[in-house]
């Protein structure tokens, strides 16, 4: 069973650590795209997303505070925004800080010390005992174990130290395999059979 699709709602994006839910006005319109990504820091007034209305008409939707994009809906060009699709919830979080990277079995935290200047590797990349995976100042970070980039701290910017924009000591995560789809609350896993 790889639980390769779930079918449902989006689930809500559940704020944490002083985070907010930002950019009222998108219920009965139709996303178009986005404008910040996961992890870019914002400020009251920027533009995250473009909305059409159902006359065609684009609408900016805008923060209402600064911080960091702390969550975003994994939402198309062309969705419907509403209760059947966002159940409810905001498509985007802003927070003070970037979330931290939860550490999930049996994946490894990789802490980052000093001031980031580069990631060496993209999510999805396999990694080897000791390669060097970030580039940090003073020193960079090597891989504690062989495995896989299951996630990283997309907001480090070069200059930036992690525990100044992100909650949390760990600035990457290294699994034995690219994550599984793991279903949320009230979502039912689908079987896809390819034949």
């Amino acid at each position: 069973d790889l639980n390769l699709i779930t079918i449902e709602a989006f689930p809500p994006l559940i704020p944490k650590h002083e985070e907010h839910a930002c950019c009222d006005g998108a219920n009965g319109k139709h996303f178009k795209e986005w404008k910040k990504e996961l992890g870019d820091a914002v400020k009251e007034g920027d533009v995250v997303a473009i909305v059409t209305d159902g006359k065609g008409n684009d609408q900016e939707l805008k923060c209402k505070k600064g911080g960091y994009i702390t969550s975003k809906q994994p939402i198309s060009p062309g969705l419907k925004l509403d209760e059947k699709t966002l159940a409810g919830g905001p498509i985007v979080s802003i927070g003070k800080k970037l979330r931290e990277l939860d550490q999930l079995h049996p994946e490894i935290g990789v802490k980052c010390i000093g001031t980031f200047k580069k990631w060496l590797v993209e999510v999805g990349d396999k990694v080897k005992f000791e390669q060097k995976i970030i580039d940090m100042d003073p020193a960079p970070i090597k891989a504690p174990a062989d495995g896989y980039v299951t996630r990283r701290q997309e907001g480090l910017q070069p200059g930036l130290k992690p525990d100044d924009v992100a909650w949390g000591e760990q600035c990457l995560m290294l699994g034995p395999s690219l994550r599984e789809l793991m279903p949320k609350t009230e979502e039912v896993p689908v079987d896809v059979v390819v034949i």
